[in-house]
């Protein structure tokens, strides 16, 4: 007999067929539990995965689409944030490495669950600038939590005075953002306003 087509043979190649595909499985849906078994009910093998949603909110290009649209509308317009008037001012333009900036922060509080200008790591935002290789004459940091999308991070920032003042200023000529979700689905906002030298 053909040592290769033995019973023996045949359940081993099965069982590395069923872990290969609970890899795979795991792999594509990033969570989950696959039982890997035998053909005769030998060998069993439970490979587990973590659940993690945690991750980007969506992809740059949309992100940066619709927060340059958002803010750039936001700072067509002369308004009063709080007590101060503020004349309208010139549009923003996307900068990668402020968004590198935003994006480090955002996954910082989301994989900590926490809400602060400063990082776990005790950063704060020139700190993030620089690590990202950004040269700042003028720079502002506004956060979010909890809102759905861009437009409800904007509605939330127009509506407090700090954070308005900061969209409006007119030193301003670039931004970066980032949005991440943490394990429970909440979302964390990043949105850096500065100018280089």
């Amino acid at each position: 007999m053909n040592p290769d087509n033995s019973p023996g043979r045949f359940a081993e190649n099965a069982e590395k067929i069923a872990i290969i595909i609970c890899s795979i499985f795991l792999l594509c849906t990033g969570e989950g539990i696959c039982i890997a078994i035998g053909p005769q009910g030998e060998g069993t093998l439970i490979i587990s995965r973590s659940s993690s949603r945690m991750g980007p909110c969506m992809k740059e290009m949309d992100l940066r689409r619709r927060m340059l649209r958002q803010i750039n509308s936001a700072r067509a317009k002369a308004r009063y944030c709080g007590n101060i008037r503020y004349p309208r001012a010139g549009s923003l333009t996307w900068n990668s490495r402020l968004a590198q900036a935003a994006f480090s922060h955002s996954r910082d509080m989301a994989f900590h669950e926490m809400f602060s200008h400063r990082g776990s790591d005790n950063s704060v935002m020139a700190d993030r600038i620089k690590a990202a290789g950004y040269r700042a004459r003028a720079m502002g940091e506004n956060l979010a939590r909890g809102q759905k999308d861009v437009a409800g991070a904007v509605r939330s920032w127009m509506k407090s005075p700090s954070h308005c003042a900061n969209i409006m200023l007119p030193e301003f000529t670039e931004l970066g953002a980032s949005c991440t979700v943490d394990q429970s689905g909440r979302k964390y906002w990043t949105l850096i306003l500065a100018a280089p030298f």
